[in-house]
């Protein structure tokens, strides 16, 4: 599990501490980070690095860039140089200002530098954990709908095939099926239940990424029809996508939910993005040290025992009518800045309805671009530890032989944005797993290294 997907290494120091640099294969990437860390972790740095054209496969995605370019054994530009084309980075990525990129999934600015406190961070800044014998990177946010944009667009939508020539050991061979090869299969869903027939929908990337589930839709799969109130879907697909396949309307616009945490995905297909970002999915035991340190009895929470996390009573249309008609929840000392949870933020600024019919509303606008509640950040300077959305994790046991429809994958104490509790799944209290063909409001992810 602990076998990692190698890229081109910038190595630095930061802090006094190594910092890496992990880029992924060919395609796109970031600006990098602000910089900076806490209590020891380090963060992405930028120094040139030798190595062949596709330093994590040897292979291209496929989906295409904006230029490979970048000779094999060629000098590596390292973040933020100028450049003219993918291949020219360390990162394989030329952004949109043709600038190196600090990660390949992070070429846009829309949920590529959108994180942070301030939205002008890298969303691909990763931070090194100095577990004991066992230290590993873990990406300071959770993968934005930009991020997973810009992998749909550069593998061309045959995610499928990107993961079979480049599948690391920790991917089992029988979860490529559950992988699309095509932006659209054809397969509709235009009304109850929302869930697909057996075997239906997994080869387009629209039928992956839509509103409708595998399985039964209940508990735990659920909450992605935007037409329905209590609902949320951050990837925008296409108008006529969501009208023609499945009969629903996304509320706002692309580039605000790209800098929102992507979530209604499953396990394999967020797994797949880690791959061709360089990475792989964390285990809960990497996710477990990043909230506690290895010493729970002092961190109820990623940042300590106290203060309690807080938010409304009621998910009101706008902050200001929250403040003015609200009540702060849950009762007693809480504090309404250190997580996004109970609906306490909000982007854009007013909810929004179908024909402002209250059976209706998105609630997507509810869900944080990440990093926007830095005073929760965890004790290395990981962002949304609690809150926001759930992090999926790797299966807790072997799965090897497991029907992929029914599998197991672990999911971390996170909470959620909306109700979920902080901490929840908490391992000494409860379940700590989930259906890894399931897509949820308030289940996303994000990458180790």
């Amino acid at each position: 599990m602990r076998s990692l997907l190698l890229c081109g290494l910038g190595l630095g120091l930061s802090l006094g501490v190594l910092a890496i640099a992990c880029g992924g294969s060919s395609g796109g990437g970031a600006i990098g980070g602000d910089g900076g860390s806490d209590d020891g972790g380090g963060q992405t740095d930028g120094g040139g690095v030798t190595t062949g054209k596709d330093g994590a496969s040897g292979s291209d995605d496929g989906g295409g860039s904006a230029s490979d370019g970048g000779d094999s054994g060629s000098i590596l530009l390292p973040v933020g140089a100028a450049c003219g084309a993918d291949g020219q980075c360390q990162s394989n990525g030329c952004d949109d200002t043709m600038h190196c990129a600090a990660g390949r999934s992070c070429t846009q600015a829309n949920g590529g530098r959108t994180c942070g406190a301030n939205g002008m961070e890298s969303c691909c800044t990763a931070i090194q954990v100095p577990k004991p014998k066992a230290a590993f990177t873990l990406d300071k946010y959770s993968v934005t709908s930009g991020r997973f944009r810009v992998f749909i667009d550069k593998t061309g939508g045959d995610v499928r095939g990107y993961v079979h020539a480049n599948r690391p050991a920790w991917f089992d061979p029988t979860w490529e099926a559950w992988l699309p090869n095509k932006m659209d299969d054809g397969t509709t869903t235009l009304a109850a239940p929302h869930q697909y027939a057996p075997g239906a929908g997994l080869d387009g990337v629209y039928q992956q990424l839509g509103p409708i589930h595998y399985g039964t839709e209940g508990p735990g799969n659920e909450g992605c029809l935007t037409s329905e109130v209590g609902n949320a879907r951050t990837f925008r697909l296409p108008d006529a996508a969501n009208t023609n396949l499945f009969a629903d309307t996304q509320q706002y616009a692309q580039d605000v939910l790209d800098q929102k945490p992507m979530q209604c995905a499953t396990f394999y297909m967020l797994a797949a993005f880690c791959i061709w970002d360089g990475g792989r999915i964390p285990t809960l035991d990497e996710l477990d040290y990043a909230w506690d340190k290895g010493t729970p009895a002092s961190y109820l929470y990623p940042w300590g025992n106290t203060p309690a996390p807080g938010g409304w009573d009621y998910p009101f249309d706008t902050k200001a009518h929250a403040i003015a008609f609200g009540k702060p929840a849950p009762d007693g000392g809480v504090d309404q800045t250190v997580a996004n949870y109970k609906y306490n933020f909000w982007l854009p600024d007013t909810l929004s309805c179908i024909g402002d019919d209250p059976a209706k509303c998105d609630y997507s606008i509810y869900l944080a671009p990440p990093g926007r509640f830095p005073k929760g950040n965890g004790p290395f300077g990981h962002a949304d530890l609690a809150g926001d959305v759930y992090n999926i994790a790797m299966p807790t046991t072997s799965q090897v032989g497991v029907d992929p429809a029914v599998m197991a994958a672990g999911l971390a104490r996170t909470g959620a944005f909306d109700n979920h509790g902080i901490p929840n799944q908490h391992p000494v209290s409860g379940f700590r797993t989930y259906t890894a063909a399931n897509k949820y409001i308030a289940v996303g992810g994000r990458c180790a290294r």
